[in-house]
């Protein structure tokens, strides 16, 4: 199956949300056989989580470029990351 750039960017976008990696200020740009990536993360583990994540995107691509800033956000600051969708556990009373 030949993916088009935009399904590339979303699955990156898709594996960032499942590493828990704020996606707020990523920017992805597919032209070929490239990757160009734009982005602030907070920590140097962000950074090199997403380096990880941008090798495992799609095969086809065999040029990166990463202009990755590591900048200390405030928690406060930072989007949250909605937490992947479970089934709802049933409810125990507490102690009467």
């Amino acid at each position: 199956m030949i993916r088009t750039d935009t399904q590339i960017r979303d699955a990156l976008l898709e594996a960032c949300h499942r590493g828990g990696l704020d996606t707020s200020t990523l920017t992805v740009e597919v032209q070929g056989n490239a990757l160009i990536v734009k982005e602030t993360v907070a920590s140097e583990e962000d950074r090199r989580k997403l380096w990880d994540l941008l090798e495992t995107v799609d095969s086809r691509i065999t040029d990166f470029t990463s202009h990755v800033r590591v900048v200390a956000i405030p928690a406060s600051d930072r989007t949250p990351v909605p937490a992947p969708s479970s089934p709802a556990r049933p409810q125990h009373p507490g102690p009467l």
